[in-house]
């Protein structure tokens, strides 16, 4: 599960290293001073943690430990590193859905990011987002701009860099899809993985290599299922909500009220810098190009 060989990546423009493998991630060349490390510890601190720490996610102003049942313990401490204390049952790739998902979440809103469930795609110097609950499309619609020739930023979390002009980094180089929508990446993914055993969702690794440019955002849309494709401009009272809503961050967390005013503030500048839209759209992916031209007319008719 765990090697002596520490492998190095690149994600949201900082360098990782880590002793379990991520091929989720962009790969790097080694680097002796890492902005983050991720280390798996041995199967059985899980059993001397347990005693010691509470079974549910515990904060501390600089400290996550998020308790993953018969997986893992993980500790996400100042933005700098997540330590896994895994079962010895668990599966690899179950381990990474967690180190990548809440920890690695956890790590990027410690380090002062507007964390989202949400997709991001770009072109040129300039990205789109996607959000919206499980099950909205997310990565799905992703991988059809995917397919259009866009590039893929992020799937199921973007972490925003706050400014003038908000802006993303690329995170990671997968696309988590339903198997009923799966082939739509056959052709654009170097190779496919279910994701969990017990769920039919799976995991594609998409071509191309990445790089730490910052791209402006553009705009963003909060996916909703309905019988029509359409579009409508959200008001900024119901962006606010919506940024809220789809905010990738513990509860834990928002107790602690310097980090509420924070994600706050945060959360009003990327309302007040990015226009957002409410895109219905159908389950019949047979209308991907017609999805596609419409979100590109709403940004005044040309591509991002």
């Amino acid at each position: 599960m765990c090697s002596k060989r520490h492998n190095f990546y690149l994600s949201n423009g900082l360098t990782i290293r880590s002793n379990l493998a991520l091929p989720e991630l962009h790969e790097h060349v080694e680097t002796e001073n890492p902005d983050i490390k991720v280390k798996v510890k041995k199967g059985k601190d899980y059993v001397e943690l347990s005693k010691k720490e509470s079974l549910e996610a515990q904060r501390e102003e600089k400290k996550l430990i998020y308790a993953v049942p018969d997986v893992a313990y993980i500790r996400v401490k100042n933005g700098k590193s997540i330590d896994v204390y895994p079962r010895k049952e668990a599966e690899e790739k179950v381990l990474r859905l967690f180190v990548l998902g809440i920890a690695y979440g956890a790590l990027l809103h410690q380090r002062g990011n507007l964390v989202l469930h949400s997709s991001a795609i770009s072109t040129s110097d300039r990205a789109c987002l996607f959000m919206g609950e499980k099950g909205a499309g997310k990565s799905t619609t992703a991988s059809i701009f995917v397919r259009s020739g866009y590039s893929l930023l992020s799937d199921d979390l973007v972490a925003i860099k706050d400014g003038i002009s908000p802006t993303v980094q690329p995170t990671t180089r997968h696309l988590k899809l339903w198997d009923d929508v799966n082939s739509i990446a056959e052709d654009i993914s170097d190779r496919c993985y279910q994701s969990h055993p017990d769920v039919k969702k799976f995991t594609s690794l998409l071509k191309g290599k990445n790089n730490s440019y910052n791209f402006n955002i553009c705009s963003s849309f909060v996916l909703e299922k309905s019988r029509s494709l359409r579009i409508r401009r959200l008001r900024p009272s119901e962006s606010f909500q919506e940024i809220i809503r789809h905010s990738y961050i513990s509860p834990k967390v928002m107790e602690c009220k310097k980090r509420k005013t924070e994600h706050f503030r945060i959360s009003a500048n990327f309302v007040e810098s990015v226009p957002m839209y409410k895109l219905y759209r159908p389950n019949d992916f047979s209308k991907s190009s017609a999805l596609v031209k419409l979100v590109e007319s709403t940004l005044n008719g040309k591509k991002l």
